[in-house]
C-alpha cells in the first residue's frame, strides 16, 4: 500500500497511471468478467495524513466489507454511434462503432478516487477496551 496526499493528485496518477485504468477499464468491460479490477482505499484521508491506496482486484459476488475499505473500479462507457454505419441500400457509411463517450474516463476516475478518499466514514480502530470486542464470540 502507498499513502497518497489526499490534495496531490499525482501522487493518486502514480500509483494508478492511465495505462493501469484503460487495463482495468477493458477488463471490467468484458461481458462475463468475474472480476473486477480497480483500487482500494484502506484507510480514511486527511489534509495532514493523506490515505491509503493499492491497485486491486473484487469478485463481482464478493460484498464489500461494511465500512473497512472502499473498492472502486473503472469502467468503459459505452455509446452506440448515431448511424448504424449503413446506408438506406445497406452499403457501409464508414461510421466507427461503438466509442468511449465519457470525456476524459481517466480523469474522471482519479477525480472519483480523491472524492471517495475525502468523503469516506471508516470505523474508528478497534481497541483493547473496545464494547465491539466484549461478550461471547463462541468457542
Amino acid at each position: 500500500m502507498s499513502c497518497v496526499e489526499i490534495g496531490d493528485r499525482s501522487s493518486v496518477e502514480r500509483i494508478y497511471p492511465r495505462e493501469a485504468h484503460d487495463e482495468d477499464a477493458a477488463e471490467n468491460a468484458r461481458p462475463k468478467a468475474q472480476v473486477h479490477h480497480g483500487v482500494r482505499i484502506s484507510s480514511p484521508g486527511s489534509k495532514s495524513a493523506g490515505f491509503e491506496l493499492t491497485r486491486a482486484s473484487m469478485h463481482v459476488g464478493e460484498a464489500e466489507s461494511a465500512q473497512d475499505t472502499i473498492f472502486l473500479f473503472p469502467v468503459r462507457i459505452m455509446q452506440a454511434p448515431a448511424s448504424t454505419g449503413y446506408d438506406a441500400a445497406g452499403q457501409s457509411t464508414g461510421a466507427a462503432g461503438p466509442t468511449n463517450t465519457s470525456g476524459d474516463a481517466y480523469d474522471e476516475f482519479i477525480a472519483r478516487i480523491l472524492e471517495a478518499a475525502r468523503t469516506a466514514d471508516f470505523l474508528d480502530p478497534i481497541g483493547s477496551g473496545e464494547e465491539r470486542l466484549k461478550g461471547f464470540h463462541g468457542g
